[in-house]
């Protein structure tokens, strides 16, 4: 196993690219976002916010008919869609996150497993998705040009996984999970653990027990796909989205404490946490 690194200041300044003054909404990528159902909106509503506040042009997110308006009022700034067509609604993006909310059902299993297979641009697979996942994470290997990046909690990794006696151990079975399946898995909790499809293991050296909340995981979601939109690449994206997420989290903990933090208050401060990236580099 490779001696751990932990991801902290110094890494995220090597890693980070301030904008390009002379760019415009379409240098910084088209993101898109299968998440929400009729009676989990929010989810796909705090998704879609962090892909902004990350820093993505654009973001679609693919919603269930009569449930459009609640995106649209609550996240003005995204597109909505409800083509079923993966082959139309997947053109010119250039990230997807998919999980968020989404429901349980035959047809976004399917779906799930088209974009694995036939989708060759980057993907995060959180929530849902991740059990969704379970019937088939064999497929997860034929991705070459971009891993899939797997957000999981505990529960949904052993769910995906198996069980484990301890956090060693779990740590131990998602490097070992992370290189069988070549996939990142970005590990969810206190020193969140970012395992990577050649070995490497990186820890995060931001985050606090605050973000321990509803919806915090849909968050990172968002955050990924629009780093990923803007070109990062999925390592990159790995690291300086779970540091900025940690960051927010934590600039979010100063402002109101640990037990009164929700997982909106995460997006509101990502650009405290852009801004002492930047200023500090």
């Amino acid at each position: 196993m490779n001696e751990k690194v932990i991801i902290d200041a110094t890494l995220i300044h090597s890693i980070y690219k301030p904008r390009d003054e002379s760019s415009n909404k379409y240098n910084f990528g088209h993101a898109l976002l299968f998440a929400g159902s009729k009676d989990m909106m929010g989810a796909a509503i705090l998704c879609a916010k962090a892909v902004l506040r990350s820093g993505a042009g654009l973001v679609t997110v693919y919603t269930e008919e009569r449930t459009e308006s609640i995106i649209q009022i609550a996240v003005p700034e995204a597109i909505t869609s409800t083509e079923k067509d993966p082959d139309k609604i997947t053109y010119k993006k250039n990230a997807i996150g998919i999980g968020p909310g989404l429901e349980a059902s035959p047809a976004n299993s399917l779906l799930l497993k088209y974009l694995i297979e036939k989708w060759e641009n980057p993907l995060v697979i959180d929530a849902t998705a991740l059990s969704l996942l379970k019937e088939y994470p064999e497929s997860l290997i034929k991705r070459k040009n971009y891993p899939a990046i797997l957000t999981p909690h505990t529960g949904e990794f052993e769910k995906l996984f198996g069980k484990t006696g301890s956090d060693a151990e779990r740590i131990k079975l998602a490097l070992a999970k992370a290189i069988e399946f070549n996939c990142f898995i970005i590990l969810k909790g206190p020193s969140t653990l970012v395992a990577c499809p050649d070995g490497k293991n990186f820890f995060n050296s931001t985050g606090n027990a605050g973000m321990a909340t509803a919806g915090s995981g849909d968050v990172l979601t968002g955050i990924l796909t629009g780093l990923l939109s803007q070109g990062y690449s999925p390592l990159n994206t790995c690291l300086l989205g779970t540091y900025l997420h940690g960051l927010a989290g934590d600039i979010a903990a100063k402002k109101l404490s640990e037990e009164a933090m929700l997982s909106g208050d995460i997006i509101e401060n990502l650009g405290a946490a852009f801004d002492l990236i930047h200023s500090s580099k």
